[in-house]
């Protein structure tokens, strides 16, 4: 479980994405840029899930990060001689897609979903549930993120946001200002997030 924890945390993947059509799911087997490394015992393998191609939301990014971390985790010897196998799947922003990936993670045998991002964690935690597939770093926008035994937050999540507004309010701050660091135009719904938690 360590291990799939230092793996979601090398990803970077908590807060932020295969396939173009909602659900596509690929494997990267053999994720490595050095072809004289060789693997000891049965591969890791991970699946890492975002909307990609929607028309609402799209975030590419998650699936290039993860790709990169795994090129990068293999190329150090993978996860103590294991090879690091990536699992990608397209939730396409639907929820009944969202469940799918879930159904694909577990028919994959995957050890955890690590980071990635998805509005649909009702429909995902319950079918890694039943796996006792951990969902490690979900981007913690629903309540079930921060209750479900499948779900290990690794950071505090969009909806601290909320939370510190309303903490400013309850400290007595009355001119309330949020700063965001290199986050393009999240910053803007960042900000929002924090208006919000005022009201």
């Amino acid at each position: 479980m360590l291990a799939v924890a230092a793996i979601s945390l090398a990803l970077g993947l908590a807060a932020c994405g295969g396939s173009d059509d909602g659900g596509g799911e690929t494997a990267s087997e053999g994720v490595t840029q050095d072809p004289d490394l060789t693997f000891t015992g049965d591969p890791v393998k991970v699946m890492v899930m975002a909307p990609i191609g929607t028309e609402v939301l799209n975030v590419p990014a998650m699936f290039e990060i993860a790709e990169g971390a795994a090129v990068d985790i293999n190329n150090s010897g993978g996860i103590n001689g294991h090879e690091l196998v990536l699992v990608t799947c397209n939730e396409g922003f639907d929820p009944n897609i969202a469940a799918k990936c879930a159904r694909d993670a577990v028919s994959e045998g995957v050890s955890a979903v690590v980071g990635g991002f998805s509005l649909f964690a009702p429909n995902i935690l319950p079918i890694l549930d039943t796996a006792d597939i951990p969902w490690v770093g979900p981007p913690l926008i629903t309540a079930e993120e921060l209750t479900d035994p499948a779900a290990y937050p690794v950071n505090s999540g969009v909806m601290s946001m909320a939370a510190l507004g309303r903490r400013a309010v309850e400290d007595g701050f009355e001119n309330i200002k949020s700063v965001a660091s290199e986050t393009g135009n999240d910053s803007d719904e960042l900000a929002t997030l924090v208006e919000i938690g005022r009201a």
